[in-house]
């Protein structure tokens, strides 16, 4: 098995990643697809896409104000 979501890791291009290793760049996660990784996730073959950043969202209503201090 490999790693979970909960061991995403933000992408450092001076970090040493082996194959199975999850990183977090530009909005999106990538999986390693082999050891010692060249290049940057999202231009480079040795990641593959697992999510991707979606657009951002309108913005929601104001919730209601809170009690005073």
């Amino acid at each position: 098995m490999g790693p979970g979501l909960d061991q995403v890791t933000a992408f450092n291009p001076g970090q040493t990643y082996y194959e199975g290793d999850l990183v977090y760049y530009n909005g999106s996660v990538y999986r390693v697809n082999k050891n010692f990784p060249m290049g940057l996730p999202g231009s480079s073959p040795d990641f593959d896409l697992v999510t991707v950043a979606g657009a951002t969202g309108a913005t929601g209503p104001a919730g209601p104000q809170g009690p005073q201090g």
